[in-house]
């Protein structure tokens, strides 16, 4: 019966030091440290920050890859026209070579004739 007793007793001691606030900062010999200091919580804000960059760089390096590809479209158009003008301007000049052969021909059989 005795060692009954002593763990009733020992069982009240203990629920008592739980309850009491002087001797449960006795036993903590670390103090708790907040929220905001704790590892886990460091690491979820990692976390979700690097997502969030992630994320971000993905969209701009979209956008840089459908530049790229607007400007090569854009670049091969220009190529394009800039070739079509080419073969106008020698078009016109082969043309106005033989406009002027030709009117050098007239004046010099004008003046075969009035002479």
């Amino acid at each position: 019966m005795s060692s009954y007793t002593d763990e009733t007793n020992q069982q009240q001691t203990t629920s008592i030091d739980k309850h009491n606030p002087a001797t449960s900062h006795t036993k903590d010999k670390t103090p708790k440290k907040p929220w905001y200091n704790q590892g886990w919580v460091w690491l979820i804000v990692t976390a979700i920050g690097l997502s969030v960059l992630f994320f971000l760089l993905r969209g701009v390096i979209d956008q840089l890859s459908q530049l790229t590809q607007q400007t090569s479209e854009q670049t091969k158009a220009l190529q394009d026209q800039t070739q079509v003008l080419q073969n106008v301007k020698d078009a016109i000049n082969q043309l106005a070579m033989k406009v002027q052969a030709s009117a050098t021909k007239i004046a010099d059989a004008i003046k075969e004739t009035t002479a």
